[in-house]
């Protein structure tokens, strides 16, 4: 049933406006949890274009999880050069220690990107 309603939401997906700039961190995060949604449904070029809307509405200077996340569904698909340059905006944000950005993030996050680097740098 979820899936009938996540298909018939697809189509739209590129037409949805953007939110205004004062737009809430939650709101963004619907982009990057539609992003995970799409690529368990094995729906890559949308599951990107959700990853990507949600990077490109996020406020200066970024969340670092959105590019974490990103980077693993990229690693995925073999795009390792693009899966490496998220990694490492994600460890520029994240390793700052940005306030609002780092308050968000699960303290399990540093293990998983150091896992991901790990793999991006067996796959060379």
């Amino acid at each position: 049933m979820a899936n009938m309603y996540l298909e018939s939401a697809l189509p739209k997906l590129s037409s949805f406006p953007s939110p205004p700039q004062h737009t809430a961190w939650p709101s963004l995060r619907s982009y990057m949890y539609l992003a995970i949604a799409l690529s368990k449904l094995d729906d890559q070029d949308n599951a990107c274009s959700a990853y990507e809307k949600a990077i490109s509405l996020a406020a200066e200077p970024g969340e670092p999880l959105f590019h974490l996340n990103y980077a693993v569904l990229l690693q995925s698909q073999g795009s390792i050069d693009l899966a490496k340059a998220h990694l490492a905006q994600f460890h520029e944000l994240y390793d700052t220690g940005i306030e609002d950005s780092t308050a968000h993030v699960d303290p399990d996050v540093g293990e998983q990107a150091l896992r991901l680097g790990q793999r991006l740098a067996a796959a060379m």
